[in-house]
């Protein structure tokens, strides 16, 4: 599984870096757990450790995808909200 993480400002727009690029996203790591159960722990465990750096009110918003050797691309088959704390299955 592969997780992209997203953060979003209060208004809900991305930050900025010092050259005034858009930052889409801030860290990615992959994963070999393929339980449903142990991904919403990992999103719910990452979602608070950027809380945890980021400014207050910041959005985090966590994307789980795998690759398919089929159509040779990555699908998203989870997506973690950290704001409502919601966990969706695609």
């Amino acid at each position: 599984m592969k997780y992209n993480i997203t953060v979003r400002d209060k208004d809900g727009k991305l930050y900025t870096n010092s050259n005034g690029n858009k930052v889409t996203n801030y860290f990615g790591f992959e994963d070999s757990t393929e339980d449903e159960n142990l991904v919403h722990l990992i999103c719910i465990h990452t979602a608070d450790s950027y809380k945890a750096i980021c400014k207050e009110g910041s959005k985090i918003d966590i994307k789980v995808s795998y690759f398919s050797e089929i159509s040779n691309s990555y699908s998203v088959l989870y997506s973690f909200y950290g704001v409502e704390n919601k966990f969706i299955k695609h």
